[in-house]
């Protein structure tokens, strides 16, 4: 949502040039003081931006609290003036309005925060467009940057207008009864908005159901249930001022038009550097394998240690925006450990299920997927060993194997959520087996907005695509039509060699996604898992 914000309006009521000097800071006003008051205008003051429609957020997501004021000279936009208020915000229309405040005479750019958290300081000298926040994790963002009444806003800066700090003068003329003017100053909230939703005329699971596959042991799967979903790599830093780079002889060999620069940061890696995000890839699944032999050694799913964003599992995430393909001024490639996305956890319903790891567990191996461990082993009874389907060993194996998967999920009856991945994860190990837990599947879809586009320098409009990013005051509304393959055991799937550091494979997007632009931006999708 674009909030604008407009200032020039007289407010003439002479009890409201009442200040408190304590909340200005910056270079003395003169004796004759010169004043200012900014028209902050929310919901009604909205209009269309880039490309696409709008929707108007809530009253907890549109709410203007308190309101930060920064004079800052236009060549180095180092912070002149500050004033901070607090209370006293009288509503209008469609927002609110400042009370008229001395501040100092000369010509700067207006930028305004709007609900600054406390924790969050502003100083005299300070170049506002190089300010950034970091430390960010998703407690942050709940408590802090996008919480309800109180969503963290700032000057908008988008890749068309380039809309930033906003021209003023100030003159000794301008008394209480005639406070200095600009023209409207836009706000974005900080915050990327998530949510899904499974397609209104229901999934299509023709591709999973089993109808087209001639092994009976396929596990047909009847129905799925979308247990939730949670964000997988946010950010931990974000500029203050959303940055653009729109000339393309700037960008390295890989020149786009109209790029969104975020802050760069570490992907992570399979030998144990951590990557600089939360809710990494990473935070999903203990993948293992040894160097020595390539025996995996742990295939644990973390999916469960990790909170859900809201009161549901389905509750819309907050995040801050990101773009990874901008690094060290050249287009790279996305990332499975650097691009932000969702993971999704489905439960299917499985005809013939043995019912081993829970009702409606199944198995996988070498792409081919079983209802029970007896299907699977008498195709590959080598997994067990020497053995073969017709011997009296098999049988004895098949059956200790059972038992070897039962034992390691009767742990979760003890409340011991911990120990039975762990086991479980040793049995995955140990055959080299998929293991769908209580018929629990994963799919990850990482997100591309697609109302800002990469051109290629010397190609024509219709060359433009969009790129994997999330950006600020923008929803993404992404809904399910269809799963066309079975997901994965455990978040992300078994690849530790080179992963997350592998690049995302366009082949293997699981979630198309159509968009559209809202006043809180929206990206809206139909998508299809695979």
């Amino acid at each position: 949502m674009k909030l604008r914000f407009l200032t020039c309006a007289l407010f003439l009521a002479a009890a409201l040039t009442a200040c408190n000097k304590e909340d200005r800071k910056g270079a003395t006003p003169s004796e004759v003081e010169a004043y200012m008051t900014l028209e902050l205008i929310g919901q009604e003051g909205m209009t269309k931006t880039e490309g696409g429609e709008n929707e108007a957020g809530s009253s907890e997501e549109n709410k203007i609290t308190t309101a930060t004021i920064l004079l800052c000279d236009a060549a180095e936009h180092k912070v002149q003036f500050l004033h901070e208020i607090p209370t006293g915000l009288v509503p209008v229309t469609g927002g609110v309005q400042t009370p008229v405040f001395p501040a100092i005479t000369g010509s700067y750019e207006v930028y305004v925060i709007a609900n600054k958290p406390s924790g969050y300081t502003i100083s005299i000298g300070d170049v506002i467009t190089s300010e950034l926040l970091s430390s960010i994790s998703e407690t942050t963002m709940q408590n802090t940057y996008a919480k309800a009444n109180t969503f963290m806003m700032f000057n908008a800066s988008n890749a068309s207008d380039d809309i930033c700090g906003v021209p003023i003068t100030i003159t000794e003329d301008n008394i209480a009864e005639r406070p200095a003017t600009c023209d409207p100053i836009y706000l974005d909230r900080l915050a990327v908005k998530i949510r899904s939703k499974i397609d209104e005329n229901g999934i299509d699971i023709t591709a999973i159901n089993g109808a087209d596959n001639d092994d009976a042991s396929f596990p047909a799967v009847t129905s799925v249930n979308l247990e939730g979903f949670k964000l997988v790599n946010g950010a931990t830093k974000a500029n203050l001022q959303q940055k653009w780079l729109k000339e393309a002889n700037a960008q390295g060999t890989h020149p786009w038009s109209n790029t969104l620069i975020t802050p760069v940061l570490n992907a992570g890696n399979s030998t144990g550097v951590a990557g600089e995000y939360y809710n990494h890839l990473s935070d999903f699944r203990t993948i293992s394998k040894e160097a020595s032999t390539g025996n995996y050694t742990a295939a644990k799913d973390m999916y469960h240690t990790i909170k859900n964003y809201g009161n549901t599992s389905t509750s819309p995430i907050y995040c801050m925006e990101n773009n990874p393909t901008y690094i060290n001024s050249a287009i790279t490639t996305a990332l499975n450990g650097n691009t932000t996305g969702l993971i999704y956890q489905w439960k299917a319903t499985v005809n013939g299920s043995d019912n081993i790891a829970g009702t409606n567990s199944f198995y996988g191996y070498n792409g081919e997927f079983y209802a029970t461990l007896e299907s699977l082993f008498s195709n590959y009874p080598g997994l067990l060993g020497n053995t073969s389907n017709t011997d009296e060993t098999f049988v004895e194996a098949c059956t200790a194997a059972e038992n070897e998967l039962a034992a390691a999920y009767a742990l979760k009856s003890s409340s011991d959520q911990a120990a039975m991945e762990e086991a479980i994860s040793s049995f995955r190990t140990k055959y080299n087996v998929k293991v769908y837990t209580e018929g629990i599947m994963y799919y990850t879809y990482y997100i591309k907005d697609q109302n800002y586009k990469q051109l290629p320098a010397g190609t024509d409009a219709n060359t433009e695509e969009p790129y994997y990013s999330v950006m600020r005051n923008t929803i993404y509304d992404l809904t399910v039509t269809a799963l066309n393959g079975i997901g994965t055991d455990i978040p992300g799937g078994w690849n530790p060699d080179s992963d997350p550091e592998d690049p995302v494979d366009p082949t293997e997007v699981y979630m198309t996604v159509k968009v559209l632009v809202n006043n809180w931006v929206i990206s809206s999708d139909d998508i299809i898992l695979e």
